[in-house]
């Protein structure tokens, strides 16, 4: 199937990949997810490639815009859909993701596993994907989501302080029980990264917090 340019074209093709009965289910949710994205605050968006993998759906080359820019090697859902691009229980990984927000914000990270996601695709990237970064979207799509747990091995956030870009990698990143917005536990092995006006390395020990509302 040819890939999905823009949310226009996906919001033309939507229904008809959804009752297609060629239309495998790789092909139903990318056409779903870029549908919804189109609804959110996502300007554009497109899929490089869909196709199915046992039970798996894998979307490979993934692209959406708002406020920003953010770009996805590969999705892989395993799991539950209730239809197309709708997630009951699923284990949802993201590979090599990249987002550049406005203002020079931003975030990269090799992998991110979500475990026991209910909601949809779309709000799940805007959620924890948007270009400005982890848990920067915005708070409406927040609210439809429920994951039980968010591991990231390793994650780079992005920001320019005073004409100058600084980078602080964290580790080990897990998130507990995210429900519409709240996080149950968040925890981070450490961090580092560059002194504002180049003075030097910052790290920081082992961060534990619990009850937070993420998206306030």
């Amino acid at each position: 199937m040819p890939a999905l340019r823009t949310t226009t074209l996906a919001l033309a093709i939507a229904p008809l990949l959804a009752g297609a009965a060629l239309a495998g289910p790789a092909n139903a949710a990318s056409a779903a997810m870029s549908s919804e994205l189109a609804t959110l605050a996502a300007t554009e968006a497109r899929v490089g490639g869909a196709r199915d993998v046992g039970s798996d759906i894998v979307l490979t080359d993934v692209a959406f815009a708002s406020r920003g820019n953010t770009r996805i090697g590969q999705i892989t859902i395993t799991g539950r859909s209730p239809a197309p691009g709708g997630l009951d229980g699923a284990r949802v990984v993201l590979e090599n993701v990249e987002g550049a927000g406005v203002g020079e914000a931003g975030f990269r990270a090799r992998r991110m596993e979500l475990t026991n996601v209910t909601g949809t695709l779309a709000a799940t990237l805007m959620t924890f994907a948007a270009p400005q970064g982890l848990l920067r979207g915005p708070a409406g799509d927040a609210a439809r989501l429920r994951v039980a747990r968010i591991d990231v091995p390793e994650l780079t956030a992005i920001r320019t302080q005073g004409g100058q870009r600084i980078e602080t990698t964290f580790s080990t990143l897990s998130l507990r029980g995210f429900d519409g917005g709240r996080v149950a536990q968040l925890s981070i092995a450490g961090a580092r990264g560059q002194a504002p006006g180049g003075r030097g390395e910052n790290t920081i020990g082992r961060i534990t917090a619990e009850g937070l509302e993420a998206l306030a």
